[in-house]
C-alpha cells in the first residue's frame, strides 16, 4: 500500500509547584542551620492532534490530564566570621516524580541538587561574592530519551559579583555561566550573562 505521512501536533498547558515547610536554628552569631520538607505536584492538559497528508483519513484528537507529584527534603546551613566573610550551603534530594496519565505511568528520577555561595566584605565600600549550583539532570536522560522527550545534562551554574562604593547608588558588576539541563541534540546548552 501507499504511505501516508502522519504529523502528531501535542501541546500541554499546565504547571507544577512546590510547598515546602522549613525549621531553622539558630546555633550562635556565627552559625545557623536549618532543614526543609518539600511536596511537588502539578497537573497538565496534553493535547494531540494528528492530521493525515491523505485527506481521506480524518483527523485525530485527543486531550488527557496529566498529573505529577514527588517529595523530597533539603537542609542548609549559614556560617559568617563577623562582617567580614560569610558563607552558606545546601543540598537538596528528591524522590522521583510520578507522572500519570490515564492510560500510562512513569516515575521519572529527579535531580540531586548542591549549591553554596560566599560573600566577602572587607570594607563597607566593597563586597565580593560567588555562587555555584549543581544539580545531577542527567541522571533522567534515559528515561527521557526512551519517552522522546530528547536528553537531559548534569548542570553547573556558577555567578560571581562586586559592589564598589557605600553610597545609594554604588558600582554594581556581576557574571553568570549556566549549563542547562534539556536538549534534543548530542550537545548541551549554556547561557553567558553580564550585568
Amino acid at each position: 500500500g501507499a504511505r501516508v505521512g502522519v504529523p502528531d501536533h501535542v501541546a500541554s498547558d499546565g504547571g507544577m509547584g512546590d510547598l515546602r515547610g522549613a525549621l531553622g536554628w539558630t546555633v550562635n552569631r556565627h552559625l545557623a542551620l536549618g532543614v526543609a520538607g518539600h511536596i511537588i505536584g502539578g497537573s497538565a492538559k496534553v493535547s494531540t492532534n494528528r492530521v493525515f497528508s491523505d485527506s481521506s483519513y480524518r483527523v485525530f484528537a485527543d486531550t488527557q490530564n496529566q498529573s505529577y507529584s514527588a517529595y523530597g527534603v533539603s537542609a542548609g546551613l549559614l556560617a559568617s566570621s563577623g562582617t567580614l566573610f560569610r558563607f552558606g550551603a545546601t543540598a537538596r534530594v528528591d524522590t522521583r516524580l510520578h507522572s500519570r496519565l490515564p492510560s500510562f505511568e512513569e516515575r521519572i528520577k529527579l535531580p540531586v541538587t548542591l549549591a553554596g555561595g560566599a560573600q566577602f566584605m572587607p570594607s563597607a565600600g566593597l563586597q565580593a561574592s560567588t555562587t555555584f549550583i549543581w544539580r545531577s539532570w542527567g541522571r533522567a536522560s534515559s528515561q527521557l530519551t526512551n519517552l522522546g522527550h530528547g536528553r537531559s545534562f548534569d548542570t553547573w551554574e556558577i555567578g560571581a559579583g562586586l559592589q564598589v562604593g557605600a553610597s545609594k547608588f554604588p558600582l554594581r558588576l556581576g557574571v553568570r555561566r549556566a549549563q542547562l539541563p534539556f536538549s534534543t541534540l548530542t550537545d548541551q546548552p549554556h547561557e553567558t550573562g553580564f550585568s
